[in-house]
């Protein structure tokens, strides 16, 4: 009876099982990490959509390496056709002034940026790639929001800006949030000064221990106000 050969490991399998020789690591330690932690943050993700169904603002705090961007991700895989802000990649390929970005009558698209930030005549003539770190944030926010109740999805918001810009941005999405019934917006970021600027109805707090604390901080539409509050540890088997 011939017994079936092993399969040959591919260049990318060889050079990573060297380099975890070289250092005495298991190669498939990181991956079964992973997918520790995004069992772990499973009923994160849920307690966090359950508190946003109708809509809402969910903001995701913790250090780097606490598990922000696989909850966002486990959150994302829940929600139908989710809107990512990235303004590097929303941006990169257009050539065209801003004015000229939507489809809606002028004056509405104008006014919409204004609600933005981007209230200037001169800006409207611009680039994408013409603008500021800042400005480009507020642009792609404001490309995201057109449409009929919005699902958004930010990883690491505004992290590079200066924090005042930041802060002014997260203000402005509170209140379009606000403005725009049953819109979902998700984000995610290490910096602790975005919370009462951003207004969130739901916090979810990560550290590096494994431990994630959802809180509830607006009442759902409708709903007396009340705080409602879910932890979530690591096991010991984890």
């Amino acid at each position: 009876m011939k017994v079936p050969s092993t399969p040959k490991p591919s260049p990318a399998r060889k050079r990573t099982l060297q380099a975890a020789s070289a250092f005495g690591l298991d190669a498939d330690a990181p991956r079964r990490a992973h997918q520790r932690r995004a069992a772990r943050l499973g009923p994160v993700a849920e307690a966090a959509l359950s508190a946003v169904a109708g809509g809402g603002v969910v903001l995701i705090t913790g250090p780097s390496g606490a598990g922000k961007s696989t909850l966002l991700e486990l959150i994302a895989a829940k929600l139908p056709s989710p809107r990512r802000i990235d303004p590097q990649a929303q941006l990169r390929d257009i050539r065209s002034p801003i004015c000229t970005l939507s489809g809606q009558p002028l004056d509405q698209w104008l006014a919409h940026l204004a609600r933005f930030g981007l209230a200037e005549a001169m800006l409207w003539l611009q680039r994408p790639g013409e603008l500021s770190a800042g400005q480009r944030w507020r642009l792609a926010f404001a490309l995201r929001f057109v449409g009929v109740r919005p699902t958004l999805i930010c990883d690491e918001a505004c992290a590079m800006l200066d924090r005042m810009t930041a802060v002014c941005i997260c203000m402005n999405l509170r209140r379009e949030a606000t403005r725009s019934p049953g819109a979902k917006l998700i984000l995610a970021t290490s910096h602790d000064d975005l919370l009462v600027a951003l207004n969130p109805d739901v916090h979810v707090r990560l550290d590096l221990g494994g431990h994630a604390r959802v809180e509830r901080l607006r009442p759902p539409v409708g709903a007396t106000c009340q705080v409602a509050k879910c932890q979530v540890g690591r096991s010991r088997a984890a």
